[in-house]
């Protein structure tokens, strides 16, 4: 599944966060004049700061392709187990911390850490609104030519 929203360059750029209802979609991964493509967190290229909801164990979440993410979860003194929730932590400064990811379906306890398979909170192949987060984007370089976003599109965030 691949997914742009009906926002180009004048108001979105990449590495923005994109949220839906049930949760982390992706980020904005490249933007051309009247949309952008999304990088959903499924995509193999794709790595979120993310923590285990119950224990705050922290981990990297990365994209599996299809509909499934793996977590390695190193210094937990606690087991992960199926049917945890997985947060984005905010550590990334681009996901703000606490918004759900993701639901534990299998842990390899190994050694020196804890693989965790992941299934996505949100259902991509159903998505019709999501929300591009502004806050944590990184600054525009005026220089570059890149105007900073006018007004809110729909299903953008508001800007400040």
């Amino acid at each position: 599944v691949k997914i742009s929203v009906d926002r180009g360059d004048d108001y979105v750029r990449p590495d923005m966060a994109v949220l839906a209802p049930d949760g982390v979609v992706g980020r904005i991964n490249r933007t051309h004049a009247e949309h952008a493509d999304v990088m959903l967190i499924t995509d193999p290229e794709s790595k979120i700061a993310v923590e285990v909801a119950r224990t705050r164990c922290p981990g990297i979440l990365e994209g599996m392709g299809e509909d499934l993410c793996r977590v390695r979860i190193i210094s937990c003194d606690e087991p992960v187990v199926e049917g945890d929730v997985i947060q984005t932590s905010g550590v990334d400064d681009l996901f703000p911390k606490g918004h759900p990811v993701g639901r534990v379906v299998g842990v390899d306890h190994k050694v020196d850490a804890q693989i965790v398979d992941v299934v996505p909170s949100v259902r991509f192949d159903r998505l019709d609104m999501v929300w591009v987060v502004l806050a944590n984007a990184p600054e525009a370089d005026p220089q570059a030519g890149q105007p900073r976003p006018r007004q809110p599109a729909r299903g953008l965030s508001p800007l400040r």
